[in-house]
């Protein structure tokens, strides 16, 4: 278990790659928990995106990342959010246990509507994976460690030695990711509802024309700034 954390949350690919082989060899053995199937199946998409991993051998097309990345969040949200509590809201569940906002809209806009647009989704990924390794990953490390005899931070490098405490919480995310969630509006990329609410804002800065390349790449260049500021 701790060698398949240090290779999924490794920076090389090739490490990260061996990660995924390994959870995909627990799965044919037996039912995995949903964190660790989840976690495996983001860093599985990023090893194919070419924003993630320039060195991909098999790089996926813009709409097949859309298409994975939105199944691992609805993946990640009915298994972790959705079966927590009954009769409540999938959003009062979130709420509930810090997840962000985000991840409940992302689910929704993909399970009923259009495809979230691509840097959107890769921001949730990268955002996912923090939040599945320090609320799963890393507890588990440090509980298996306390039954080993080992201090916590031999187990879970890079942490306190202590359970991890929620820092950054879903408002924090939520906050940051408005300016991203508003350009991607402006660029034409949001859904259908996203762009009717904007259309009621006339006193909002004229957007770039949807569709054109350059909507596009500002929508990206947003995306980019705010995986760093989460990073």
């Amino acid at each position: 278990f701790e060698a398949v954390y240090h290779q999924l949350v490794s920076s090389d690919p090739e490490q990260r790659a061996q990660g995924v082989l390994r959870v995909e060899t627990w799965r044919s053995r037996s039912r995995l928990p949903v964190a660790v199937d989840v976690t495996a199946s983001f860093v599985e998409i990023m090893l194919n995106d070419v924003s993630f991993n320039a060195k991909s051998t098999s790089p996926r097309s813009d709409h097949e990342l859309r298409l994975m990345y939105a199944m691992a969040v609805v993946r990640l949200v009915n298994g972790i959010v959705d079966v927590s509590q009954r009769g409540t809201t999938i959003l009062t569940k979130a709420q509930n246990l810090e997840w962000p906002q985000l991840f409940v809209d992302l689910r929704h806009e993909a399970s009923h509507q259009r495809l979230p647009p691509l840097p959107l989704l890769r921001l949730a990924a990268k955002e996912a994976v923090w939040l599945l390794v320090e609320r799963f990953w890393r507890p588990q490390l440090i509980h298996v460690a306390e039954r080993g005899g080992r201090s916590s931070a031999q187990a879970a490098p890079g942490g306190t030695g202590k359970a991890p405490e929620r820092t950054r919480g879903a408002r924090t995310l939520d906050r940051r990711l408005r300016a991203l969630v508003q350009s991607a509006a402006n660029a034409g990329m949001a859904s259908p509802g996203a762009r009717k609410k904007k259309k009621k804002r006339r006193t909002e800065a004229p957007a770039a024309e949807p569709g054109s390349e350059e909507a596009a790449q500002a929508a990206a260049a947003d995306a980019e700034n705010a995986a760093q500021a989460l990073a």
